[in-house]
């Protein structure tokens, strides 16, 4: 497993831009790739997590396979926090 990395094989039906940020869930990280929002607050057992900053004009997106990965181990997800 690549250190820092918990998701493999992002794809998503999408032309706006998705990143995979490895072990970024931080105070003042950015949420959005087309938004300049940032964290303000994060739990502490959140601290640090890896996540997939996505933008926030896809928030309508409908559809069992917009956004798909694998994860390297058995985990938690969470959607809009």
């Amino acid at each position: 497993m690549p250190q820092g990395s918990l998701i493999k094989d992002l794809k998503v039906k999408s032309e706006n831009e998705y990143v995979l940020v490895p072990d970024g869930f931080t105070l003042g990280a950015k949420v959005f790739t087309d938004r300049s929002y940032e964290l303000i607050e994060v739990p502490a057992e959140l601290e640090g997590a890896t996540y997939i900053k996505v933008p926030i004009v896809d928030r309508i997106t409908t559809g069992n396979d917009h956004l798909t990965f694998s994860l390297y181990r058995s985990s938690a997800c969470f959607r809009r926090l």
